[in-house]
């Protein structure tokens, strides 16, 4: 069919575009739940897939969670725009798969022959290409192909192909962060990983983790990062905190490898504390309640970190075995200038104290923000304020007060 619009519109010496929709974190939805639900999802996917589009205009499935179709004879971007507009618009609403509400969103690639490619490999190229940068926006965003996505993707590839071998070179840094009580006096300790690349210096976790989490190398990475920390809790009597991917919190075998590490680290209950994100609620609450009270068995605490910008519901907070809730410093650092995110804070700290949970501001900086979250009742206060992160140095003295 793509040969055939090429060869048609070589002829009139006119455009069409190519669109590829991908479901966003489709994998996860499989991970989650059975495939029987995945297989329904695509169904009804596809189904309001074709409903968006002009009757003429059949989408193909070309991929396990993605479909294209051809626009014919546009004339100007705006028009693939539109078509791309009224596909998302579409899939807003819930899909009901086997009793369950599911929020499903689509990142778009564009691609405008003979703009972007005069052969069906060089279109079906950068179209894959856009929808990968479509992606990269956390999904729900479309794109077009350009130029630069070359050189993007070409690091991309490095990065991971360097990731791969981090681990085994020792390329990858721990650096610590402490948690301070009200006397600023530590409290705990939040881990977080660095990448002393060997050529590009110092790559920060944002730059890293995201390509990891997609190839996966996140979990090798953890299991390493997991059995670091486990030795330096035993050995130096520290109370750590470590960020737990949800993809490797949902990965085959992580409670067996959890159980199996707690076991031979014999680390106290209370010294290692687990935190997630809220992106975590997206998956089937019963598989995430049943992880969650696993850990909680081991003797681990359970932190959501970031509260206030994701998806979690106040039900979940009754309902799961949570600890603690670290407020977003995007709230954190409007202290003093918008009243807003004041109420906001303030709602989170009285949320968190009726129902008995430790709430942690991340992000404090001055100390009008920390004098304003003393008052209002938060417990434990993270920030550079404090200390910025330090390279974990074994004996080191930044377990003494801040």
């Amino acid at each position: 069919k793509l040969q055939e619009e090429i060869s048609r519109h070589r002829e009139e010496k006119t455009q069409f575009a190519v669109l590829q929709i991908d479901i966003d974190r489709f994998s996860s939805i499989n991970e989650s739940y059975d495939h029987n639900v995945g297989d329904d999802l695509l169904r009804q996917f596809a189904k309001r897939l074709r409903k968006s589009l002009p009757h003429k205009l059949n989408p193909c499935r070309i991929g396990p969670d993605e479909f294209a179709v051809i626009i014919p004879t546009i004339k100007e971007n705006r028009e693939a725009v539109n078509f791309c507009t009224d596909i998302q618009q579409n899939l807003a609403s819930p899909f009901l798969v086997k009793q369950k509400e599911m929020n499903i969103t689509c990142s778009i690639g564009i691609v405008i022959y003979p703009v972007n490619g005069e052969d069906d490999r060089e279109l079906l190229r950068n179209v894959d290409l856009a929808t990968f940068k479509a992606k990269d926006e956390n999904g729900n965003h479309y794109s077009f192909y350009t130029e630069e996505m070359n050189l993007r993707i070409l690091e991309k590839f490095t990065l991971e192909n360097g990731l791969r071998k981090a681990v085994d070179n020792n390329e990858l840094k721990i650096y610590l962060q402490p948690i301070v009580d009200k006397d600023r006096n530590i409290a705990r300790e939040e881990v977080l990983l660095r990448w002393q690349h060997p050529e590009n210096g110092l790559i920060p976790p944002d730059r890293f983790i995201p390509i990891a989490e997609e190839s996966r190398i996140i979990i090798p990475m953890s299991e390493w990062l997991l059995k670091t920390c486990c030795s330096i809790s035993k050995e130096e009597q520290r109370k750590l905190a470590i960020n737990i991917s949800a993809v490797q919190l949902f990965s085959e075998g992580f409670l067996e490898f959890i159980a199996s590490l707690c076991h031979e680290s014999k680390i106290t209950a209370g010294q290692i504390e687990f935190e997630i994100t809220e992106s975590v609620f997206l998956h089937d609450m019963r598989h995430v309640n049943r992880i969650l009270y696993a850990i909680k068995d081991f003797g681990i605490r359970l932190a959501i970190d970031d509260f206030g910008t994701g998806y979690s519901s106040f039900t979940y907070l009754k309902d799961l075995p949570i600890d603690v809730l670290k407020i977003d410093k995007t709230f954190v650092r409007e202290i003093g200038k918008d009243s807003k995110s004041e109420a906001i804070t303030k709602t989170i700290v009285t949320l968190a104290n009726t129902l008995n949970l430790t709430v942690v501001a991340e992000g404090v900086e001055t100390e009008e923000q920390f004098e304003f979250l003393k008052a209002i009742g938060c417990h434990r206060f993270q920030g550079y304020l404090f200390q910025k992160p330090q390279p974990y140095k074994i004996k080191s003295e930044s377990k003494t007060s801040a």
